[in-house]
């Protein structure tokens, strides 16, 4: 009887496993296999297996290092400045008191903004010295006159304060619902005890979401370090590649250039380095919850 049921379950989920296998397995296998291949479908050559030769034109190239480190810094800045944020305005509105479901739609409406047109406004805002960003950097004295926030220095910090303000809605809304969760009657035991609001907030509330935050860091993280559509609408990975990270550099490889073998060869060291990340990450969870 067991083994029946066994069988079934398996049936049941086959379509599921069908459609993992096809639509993610199979395009991660091809994109590893084409990465130690020379494929420039522009030239009108036949595909050739070249074995490392990509991987090693990649690690001696004078941009890899340089676009590693700017992903890293865009994941970890972007990510950890949204889940502090996320979780210090979820407790805020944690609390009963007028305009809070309108505060709480305003945090969610960027969500609903499609990824080109939240890149373009921005991109407006930045643009030009007569734009909203512009005229507050020139009366401060952090640009000059003439000076665009995207065509120097600023470019980079820019683009972090866009992708933490389209990406914020997310989190929030993870941690907002995970906080509803918390049971009244802890929250009650502990002010009765004596604890005050800021105690209830970072030693009971906090601690007791503390799963939900680790999975929703570990999706960000890796949305921040795979993110190309509102890279590339917002500085196109300049000025002078400034902002470019290894998901624009296997555009520009593969769409611009039309070497599609260097691109998938980006494409497979990135997903190897996030591997490491989650190996390294679930080692260390895994270490404090025994402690």
């Amino acid at each position: 009887m067991e083994k029946r049921n066994s069988i079934y379950a398996i049936l049941l989920l086959l379509p599921s496993i069908l459609a993992l296998v096809i639509f993610m397995f199979k395009p991660l296998l091809d994109s590893f296999v084409m990465s130690f291949k020379d494929i420039n479908f522009m030239s009108g050559e036949p595909e050739k297996f070249i074995g490392f030769d990509n991987f090693i034109w990649m690690f001696t190239s004078d941009w890899f290092l340089a676009d590693l480190g700017r992903t890293f810094l865009i994941s970890v800045l972007v990510t950890a400045i949204q889940v502090v944020l996320s979780i210090s305005i979820a407790l805020l509105l944690d609390f009963d008191f007028p305009g809070q479901k309108f505060l709480r739609s305003l945090l969610v409406s960027p969500w609903a903004i499609p990824v080109f047109v939240a890149a373009l406004m921005w991109k407006w805002m930045y643009s030009g010295t007569m734009s909203p960003f512009s005229v507050v950097l020139i009366k401060a004295g952090l640009m000059g006159e003439g000076e665009s926030i995207l065509g120097g220095n600023l470019a980079m910090p820019a683009l972090i304060v866009a992708l933490i303000w389209h990406g914020l809605p997310f989190i929030f809304l993870v941690v907002y619902s995970g906080l509803q969760q918390v049971p009244d009657s802890i929250k009650e035991s502990a002010m009765i005890d004596g604890a005050n609001a800021f105690q209830v907030a970072t030693r009971i509330t906090v601690p007791y979401i503390r799963n939900i935050v680790a999975t929703v860091v570990i999706l960000r993280f890796v949305f921040q370090f795979n993110q190309f559509p509102f890279i590339h609408l917002l500085t196109g990975g300049g000025p002078l590649n400034r902002t470019e990270t290894l998901a624009v550099a296997a555009m520009k490889q593969g769409v611009n250039s039309f070497m599609y073998g260097r691109a998938a060869s980006i494409t497979t060291v990135m997903f190897v380095v996030l591997v490491v990340c989650f190996v390294i990450y679930y080692r260390i969870s895994g270490k404090k919850d025994l402690e």
